[in-house]
């Protein structure tokens, strides 16, 4: 019960710091005033939510006379907590109405003139629509460039990066695999052979950077392959159905005057979790 209070308590401060931060961000070319206010909601709820922890934490001594009189101060700044972030939200439809004036009297002077009968609360709802869904997009976004960070995928089963490259990176669910070429990570060189020998080796060394990744083939949904001599294609597809039997994911497949290394062949996929 108690975590679960914490827990609570700490989506709520999150929350409300999140929308604090949008608030005062949007509307500093407003007035030099509105991001210290909002700033003020931030740090406030950042305090209420440490003296909501600090009683939940005072619960758990056991003290009948503190219990009682914890529950009652921890209820009483949750309270505050939803008050603070109602009071934000509150603040930046309202101040987006207040400072931005020219739809408001454009609509008075239509009302004035009986140009149109019930418009005019018509556009209010509809602007205060509007600006929650701005709002809520804006959000979105800074939760997503908060929570989906960049991620490099490193493995000593395959080819080292020989220049300033990743051999893959990891963004949310989804593993970017950088180009392969035919290098035996045992060796550093390239295998010998034609073009069968190395689009095994190729797939290999994509397969373990996968692996390394928590992935696997399957996962796979694209793949750009670069063929040095596009008459080896069947030869290559021979090998390359090999790996990918069931639900084969979309390919490009092209000519290319040179690779690295000499390679005959070049692939790069990009694989989504789940």
């Amino acid at each position: 019960m108690l975590t679960e209070a914490k827990e609570a308590a700490t989506a709520l401060m999150v929350i409300t710091v999140a929308v604090s931060v949008y608030g005062g961000v949007r509307n500093r070319e407003v007035s030099k005033a509105l991001p210290v206010f909002f700033a003020f909601a931030a740090v406030f709820s950042v305090a209420l939510w440490a003296s909501a922890v600090l009683g939940l934490n005072l619960m758990s001594t056991g003290n009948t006379t503190a219990y009682y009189v914890t529950v009652a101060w921890v209820g009483t700044v949750i309270i505050l907590l939803v008050m603070t972030l109602a009071t934000v939200i509150i603040a930046i439809i309202a101040i987006n109405e207040i400072f931005a004036l020219r739809s408001f009297i454009a609509d008075m002077r239509m009302w004035t003139k009986r140009e149109v009968g019930l418009w005019l609360p018509a556009t209010i709802v509809r602007a205060i629509a509007s600006d929650l869904k701005d709002m809520i997009k804006e959000l979105s976004i800074m939760a997503f460039k908060t929570f989906v960070t960049k991620a490099v995928i490193f493995t000593e089963k395959a080819p080292k990066p020989i220049g300033p490259y990743s051999q893959a990176v990891r963004v949310g669910d989804m593993v970017f695999v950088s180009g392969q070429i035919p290098i035996d990570p045992a060796t550093g060189k390239l295998v010998e052979g034609g073009i069968r020998e190395q689009t095994r080796r190729v797939l290999e060394n994509i397969k373990a950077i996968l692996e390394s990744a928590g992935l696997s083939l399957s996962n796979v949904t694209w793949v750009f392959v670069a063929l040095k001599d596009l008459s080896k294609f069947s030869e290559f597809n021979e090998v390359y159905s090999e790996y990918f039997r069931e639900s084969p994911p979309a390919r490009i497949t092209v000519e290319v005057s040179n690779l690295p290394g000499g390679a005959l062949i070049e692939i790069s996929v990009i694989a989504v979790k789940g």
